[in-house]
């Protein structure tokens, strides 16, 4: 058999005899799995990535299979061909492929893979004994860390807790083999080398590099090869490759965000949207009423906004993602109550942004008294104003006019003068005056207040003598008049039963010049 590199240079294997196992994960635009032997085929390659040697092993000599029965060593560098690649996944017993992901090593081969930087490669290593499991035991017990006797074995370190690299350690009696699991980290160099019988020389015996530490067989001479110690085979099997984590900012909001990143490192920077403006109008009212409350962030950078009455986020649900928006406020604490907006974004490190804080100041509702006055006007809150016209403001509050109705009235309602022939009272009214002498011939029955002066008196002018005539016609007026006189006879009876007949003097009643139909009877 031959040995050979692995070469880019090889075209497409048949389809249909791959079989895809080992998963790959990690690489963007890459299958979702890529196996052993497509590796050692160098093809297909991976969009952003390329062919396997850029991405899966270090190069071309991350990757060599050997086998010697061709006579072809590793110095011949990158002469193969697809026999000599499915060679190495062929039983020897049957020359079929058993797993398009398991090298399978017997006494005349080599294999060597070392992982490439941007990959974590996992292999399952089975150790075959020729007669018991006994014999791959006592092999692989040997091979210790620091290829030192006191070095930890491969065993023991699979299944230590404290190794992260090995892993899964079995021994199977019936079928005479032990397993472990290996990870390679290709950012540490980490690389698995197994010569059967040192047919490469330039690949160690048993040699498994981890960033654990570096496994080897003790005393790794000729004697130590794994033919020359009871193994029939080594079965190396791909079980997964993915890429090695690139630690930064995975999130793209990210200030410090890398593309290149696959684990996020706890390094990302956020910067939280600025409150480009908040207001509130009016900032007084009285209770019950309302207030419009505005906002502005400056870029789509948070989760939530809420908005703070007296330190209670009142902020609705439909308003929390609301980069710019208003919303009604109706504060029913009397006196000052404050607002004030915050903005969250739930990053790790995200600053919370407050906005300086507003204030409405709430005044009780004024009480307002309806107006019952009738006679009174009412301002807008019905309550009483002026009187209206032709009333003034009484001493009891109400608005009134003069009652009397014997008594004039003045512009606004008051009482002004009595009406002719009436004169004030001592009760504060106006009274019909007037002569209220019975004997009087200007008798006025309905009078209430005496008017001496309305009564005509002993001389008949109704002025009782006061007035003197001046021209010796009984007009005192000063005016001539003329009058005529009419006499009459009366006859009148005494106690005795005589009769005596007296002239009558009748005499118009005169006032002011005029005649009136009234006379004085004066008896002799």
């Amino acid at each position: 058999m031959a040995g050979f590199i692995v070469s880019n240079s090889f075209g497409k294997f048949h389809s249909e005899t791959k079989k895809f196992n080992a998963p790959l994960s990690g690489f963007p635009g890459a299958p979702q799995s890529y196996t052993l032997r497509e590796m050692a085929n160098a093809y297909p390659s991976i969009p952003s990535f390329g062919y396997p040697r850029e991405w899966a092993h270090d190069g071309w000599q991350g990757l060599v299979i050997v086998d010697n029965d061709d006579e072809v060593t590793l110095s011949d560098g990158k002469e193969m061909n697809t026999n000599k690649v499915d060679r190495a996944f062929q039983w020897v017993s049957t020359g079929q492929i058993g797993n398009d992901d398991e090298v399978i090593l017997y006494e005349d081969d080599a294999f060597k893979f070392k992982a490439h930087p941007l990959s974590i490669v996992k292999f399952r290593v089975r150790v075959k004994g020729k007669s018991s499991a006994a014999n791959a035991y006592d092999y692989v017990v040997n091979v210790k860390k620091g290829g030192s006797s006191s070095g930890q074995s491969i065993p023991t370190a699979a299944q230590s807790s404290s190794v992260s690299c090995f892993s899964n350690y079995t021994m199977n009696t019936q079928y005479d083999y032990v397993d472990f699991d290996v990870i390679l980290d290709g950012s540490n160099s980490d690389y698995i080398s197994i010569d059967m019988n040192k047919v490469s020389g330039k690949i160690a015996n048993f040699k498994i590099v981890t960033k654990c530490g570096t496994w080897s067989r003790i005393n790794a001479t000729g004697s130590d090869d794994p033919a020359n110690n009871d193994i029939e085979r080594v079965q190396i099997k791909l079980l997964s490759t993915e890429a090695t984590p690139i630690e930064g900012c995975t999130d793209p909001q990210a200030n410090n965000y890398d593309t290149n990143a696959t684990v996020n490192d706890g390094s990302c920077a956020f910067t939280t949207a600025t409150i480009s403006s908040f207001d509130i109008s009016p900032s007084s009212m009285t209770q019950g009423s309302s207030a419009v409350v505005s906002w502005r962030l400056s870029n789509g950078n948070f989760s939530e906004v809420k908005l703070l009455e007296n330190d209670i986020n009142i902020m609705p649900n439909d308003k929390k993602q609301a980069q710019a928006s208003t919303i009604t406020v109706t504060p029913s604490n009397i006196g000052n109550n404050t607002y004030k907006l915050q903005v969250i974004w739930n990053k790790s490190n995200a600053a919370q942004r407050n906005s300086s804080v507003k204030n409405i100041n709430v005044v009780s509702p004024t009480s307002y008294i309806t107006c019952t006055d009738p006679n009174r006007n009412k301002d807008a809150n019905q309550e009483c104003a002026d009187c209206k016209s032709g009333y003034y403001l009484g001493d009891d509050g109400l608005c009134t006019q003069c009652s009397d109705p014997n008594r004039k009235k003045d512009s606004d309602g008051r009482c002004g003068d009595c009406e002719s022939g009436y004169s004030l009272g001592t009760d504060g009214l106006c009274q019909k005056s007037g002569c209220m002498d019975e004997d009087d011939a200007n008798y006025d029955p309905d009078a209430v207040i005496d008017d001496a002066s309305a009564c005509y008196g002993t001389n008949g002018n109704g002025e009782n003598g006061e007035n003197e005539d001046t021209n010796g016609d009984n007009n005192d007026s000063g005016t001539t008049t003329t009058s005529t006189t009419t006499t009459s006879t009366t006859t009148t009876t005494d106690t005795q039963g005589d009769k005596e007949e007296s002239p009558n003097l009748l005499i118009p009643v005169l006032l002011g010049g005029a005649i009136l139909g009234g006379v004085l009877l004066l008896r002799r």
